[in-house]
């Protein structure tokens, strides 16, 4: 699979034990793309010499040479980038070892996940970070009332979380069944991982979502959502039906919660602006967070 992030062009591919591959997709031979070749014992082969590439980018064969000046060229390899898999999403760090493992959702001991959703965001990846903490929007896009003051948490440099509780307004038909389904009112904790992966919990629901945010280029993200709820998957036929329709219902109202956001923060440029005390404490807090994340930079020359 041929896929555009971090400003860069990039091919996905499974090997022989399943691993998932994150490599550069042009051949670092002459520039073939590697989307246009096959899998080979397990590796990319290009489609252009023949040449072999594994799950690390690493050259493993070249059909034209004898085995001695082969083995001179072993050392050419494809870019290539962390990757790991958890809840039937794939995860990848710009960098050349990640700084924070995959969170478990806070108050979840065990997932069960949907189906993701993917949306596209003319925005940089962080804009749904900052609007997370960014408490006005939720009255005046969402509707919500603050019970109490929200706190912030953080327990790891990489790490921003909110907890609000919150009452929903009934003031149209999607609040109306928001306030219904949960009494009026909820916890909603949201966290917040290197500002590119939020984890939204909804205590009294026990359901969820996790957010991830690739950077596609400048001004354009991709969001993936998933909706989870609280529980360990099942292999029992009817659990497993029930649950496919729960998390499908989850998805639903989740997708229709963000869509307001992803419209208004759609071309959205962010900066801090002139941001006010007492008002806009929680998204002060969130640049501060923001600015004091290491930037990465990965060394795609040819080794």
């Amino acid at each position: 699979m041929a896929l555009r992030a971090f400003g860069l062009e990039w091919l996905v591919f499974r090997d022989n034990k399943n691993t998932v591959a994150f490599v550069g997709r042009y051949c670092c031979h002459m520039g073939a793309d590697l989307s246009r070749g096959k899998i080979v014992d397990g590796c990319i082969e290009c489609p252009l010499h023949a040449w072999k590439f594994d799950s690390d980018g690493v050259c493993t064969g070249i059909p034209a040479l004898d085995g001695s000046r082969e083995q001179l060229l072993q050392n050419k390899k494809l870019a290539s980038l962390p990757v790991k898999e958890a809840y039937g999403l794939i995860f990848v760090f710009y960098g050349e070892n990640p700084d924070f493992d995959i969170s478990q959702p806070r108050n979840m001991s065990q997932l069960r996940y949907g189906t993701s959703s993917r949306f596209v965001l003319p925005a940089d990846s962080h804009v749904p970070c900052l609007n997370t903490f960014d408490l006005q929007h939720y009255k005046h896009i969402h509707q919500r009332e603050f019970l109490k003051t929200p706190e912030i948490i953080s327990n790891n440099p990489f790490h921003l979380g909110i907890e609000m509780d919150v009452r929903v307004v009934p003031n149209n038909l999607f609040n109306r069944f928001m306030f219904w389904l949960v009494g009026g009112e909820a916890t909603i904790c949201i966290d917040c991982w290197g500002a590119s992966l939020l984890l939204m919990t909804n205590h009294k629901t026990g359901f969820g979502a996790i957010i991830g945010l690739l950077p596609v280029q400048k001004n354009l993200s991709s969001v993936f959502v998933l909706p989870i709820k609280n529980g360990g998957q099942s292999a029992n036929p009817v659990s497993k039906i029930i649950d496919t329709f729960t998390l499908g219902i989850a998805g639903y109202l989740i997708r229709g919660f963000l869509r307001p956001d992803l419209n208004v923060l759609s071309g959205m440029k962010p900066f801090e602006g002139k941001l006010v005390d007492g008002l806009d404490d929680t998204a002060k807090r969130y640049w501060d967070y923001y600015r004091s994340l290491p930037s990465h930079s990965v060394d795609f020359s040819e080794k």
